[in-house]
């Protein structure tokens, strides 16, 4: 999980640097279906295909690198998807 990382407030610097901070889990399942409904005999004729395709993805973080469950300044939970916010 290589993410931007904020710097302490204390440094007095308020940029951003990429570290690994982390591992995630990613479970999911993708699903595609195409028919050809009526197939055209020439150019002139009617066509018609359908595809059709779900997916369902989830994420959840693991792990993080400095061994917290909470790093509430960048929003990373250990149990919850990658994007929460703290609330």
């Amino acid at each position: 999980m290589i993410l931007p990382q904020n710097l302490p407030i204390t440094t007095g610097y308020s940029s951003q640097f990429f570290a690994n901070v982390g591992k995630t889990e990613n479970k999911g399942i993708e699903f595609g279906l195409t028919s050809i409904n009526f197939k055209p005999v020439s150019r002139s004729t009617f066509g018609w295909t359908t595809n059709l395709s779900v997916s369902l993805n989830r994420n959840k973080i693991t792990a993080l690198s400095s061994g917290v469950t909470e790093d509430i300044g960048s929003n990373r939970f250990v149990g919850y998807p990658i994007n929460s916010l703290y609330n």
